[in-house]
C-alpha cells in the first residue's frame, strides 16, 4: 500500500454499510490520464466541471493540479469527509450528498456552456471484503 492511499483501514467494516471503497492512487492516475486523452490537457480551462459524486476522502482528485480545484465538485455520503476534502482541495466545491437518494435538480448553479464530467470509483472492491 502506498502512503498516499487515504483509506482508513480501521473503518473497513463501515464500508459494508456505506459502499465506501478507496481508490488507489495508481487508479486515479490512470483515470486522469484517460480524461486528458479524451478531453485534452487542462480540461478545467475549457469550461468543464468535474464532479466526483462519491469522493470520500478525494483519492480520485489527489493528483489534480491546484488550479483545477475551482472546477471540481466533490460530494460524499459521510459528513465527516467534507472538512477533510475542504482542507485537501481548497477552492473545490465540497458538500455532503447521497447520490442514490438525494435530488440532483438543485445541486449545481446554472453555468452557461459548462460541461459536467462525472467521475466515480466502482464500489465493486467492497465485495472482496464481504
Amino acid at each position: 500500500m502506498d502512503a498516499s492511499d487515504l483509506i482508513r483501514y480501521h473503518q473497513l467494516p463501515r464500508c459494508h454499510l456505506t459502499g465506501e471503497y478507496f481508490t488507489p492512487v495508481a487508479f486515479a492516475r490512470k483515470a486522469l490520464a484517460y480524461l486528458e486523452k479524451v478531453i485534452g490537457p487542462k480540461w478545467w480551462t475549457k469550461n468543464y466541471r468535474l464532479w466526483d459524486m462519491a469522493a470520500g476522502t478525494g483519492n480520485l482528485e489527489w493528483l489534480l493540479p491546484v488550479d483545477a480545484y475551482k472546477s471540481v465538485y466533490l460530494s460524499t455520503l459521510l459528513p465527516e469527509d467534507v472538512p477533510h476534502c475542504k482542507r485537501a482541495f481548497p477552492g473545490a466545491t465540497v458538500f455532503q450528498y447521497d447520490y442514490l437518494n438525494d435530488d440532483i435538480e438543485h445541486v449545481f448553479p446554472q453555468t452557461p456552456g459548462a460541461r459536467l464530467l462525472l467521475m466515480i470509483n466502482s464500489s465493486e472492491g467492497v465485495v472482496r471484503f464481504a
